[in-house]
Formats: C-alpha cells, structure tokens, sequence
C-alpha cells in the first residue's frame, strides 16, 4: 500500500513540474530557432548547414541556459510552490518534486549545449564544463533566492538578484583582465573538481534551505 502511495506521488510530481519544464524548455528552443533564421538572412546569405549556424545556436544557448538556471528557480518557486501546498500536496514531496524543474532544465538545455559545441568550434571541452558548473550554481541561487522569498517576501528576491548582479559584473571583469592580459585562460583539471565540488554543495545547500523554509512556511489562500 505504501508503495502504490509513493508511486502515486512520484507520478503527480512528473506530470506536474515536469510539464512545466518542458513547456519552458520548448519555448526556450524556439527562442533559439529565431535567432537562427533570422541571422541566417542578414546581408541576404543563408547560414543552414554550416558551422556558423552551429555557432550561434551554441552563443545563444549559453545565454539561455546561464538565464533560466537563475531565473526559473526563482520564479516557478515563488509562484507554485505555495499553490501545490495548498492543494495539499506535503512540503518534503514539494521541495523534492520541486528540484525535477530544476533537473530538467539544466538536463535538457545543457544536453543541447553540448549538442550545439561538438559541431562549432567556439569553446573547448573545458568552457563547456565552465558553464555547466555556472548553470548549478544558477539554479542555488535561484533556490536560496525562492526561499528568501518565501520567508521575507521581494525584500529577499531583490537582495539575491543584487548578489548575482555584483558575482557577475566582478566575476566578468575580472575574467575579461585575466584574458585581454594572457590572451586566453586554461584552468587546471584539479581546480575544475574542485569547482564541481563546491557548485554541487551549493546546490544541495540550497535544497536543505528551502526545505527548512517550505517546513515553516504558512500558506494562505
């Protein structure tokens, strides 16, 4: 009986935060085709086929996918999360049926990054992982900024917002310096892991942290 339960529940939380990223991630890929079609006709030659193509699908699935790492976190969690509680769905499946956004996205949407790299020759292996790790540590603070949110209401929204305005503009800058200075950056395999580490820690941080919220969080209709 409790199997059937539990099966049950896993079954409503795919359907439901599934279909949400799905439908995200589609919108997001037609987003891509545009820019694909309509760049492909500017000074009237067609880019289909060819490397270029490749190249911005990949310039722009990096934006896409450094944004919606931050932003649906942060925005599906503000919006559904109290609307599933209070339809009664518990807080623990909540949080947990929660991250299948998260892993959809960042699933999918890196999927394609990598589909997108293998034919341009834009990055290296080790840019691909760059950002893949940025679009964990994205979806943390999408997170931490979801459950500031709810315990603080936008207060804690804006203060996260202004925290990865302040990682973005000091992390760019200074990456820019570090590459106009010795005409490109190679990272060692060890601080690669390393990053991983801690973009992982963060992420599961996050998730403890929005369960500590979640537990206490007063739903009103």
């Amino acid at each position: 009986m409790e199997q059937k339960v539990q099966k049950q529940v896993l079954k409503r939380n795919i359907l439901f935060w599934g279909s949400l990223a799905e439908k995200y991630i589609g919108v997001t890929f037609l987003i891509i085709w545009f820019y694909v079609i309509f760049f492909s006709y500017i000074g009237g030659k067609k880019i289909f086929g060819t490397e270029e193509m490749w190249e911005i699908w990949f310039t722009y699935q990096v934006m896409l996918l450094l944004v919606s790492t931050v932003v649906v976190p942060m925005s599906y969690g503000m919006v559904y999360i109290p609307l599933v509680m209070s339809f009664g769905s518990r807080r623990d499946e909540t949080v947990w049926g929660f991250q299948i956004v998260n892993w959809l996205v960042l699933g999918e949407m890196g999927g394609l990054l990598v589909l997108f790299a293998c034919f341009s020759s834009l990055v290296s292996k080790q840019g691909v992982c760059l950002i893949l790790l940025g679009g964990v540590i994205g979806m943390a603070l999408g997170q931490f900024s979801t459950a500031l949110g709810l315990r603080f209401g936008m207060k804690g929204v804006w203060f996260v917002t202004m925290l990865i305005m302040v990682l973005i503009v000091t992390g760019g800058g200074v990456l820019g310096l570090i590459i106009a200075r010795m005409g490109g950056i190679v990272i060692q395999q060890r601080w690669l892991w390393i990053a991983a580490g801690a973009a992982v820690v963060l992420y599961i941080g996050s998730i403890f942290a929005l369960r500590q919220i979640v537990r206490n969080y007063e739903v009103r209709r």
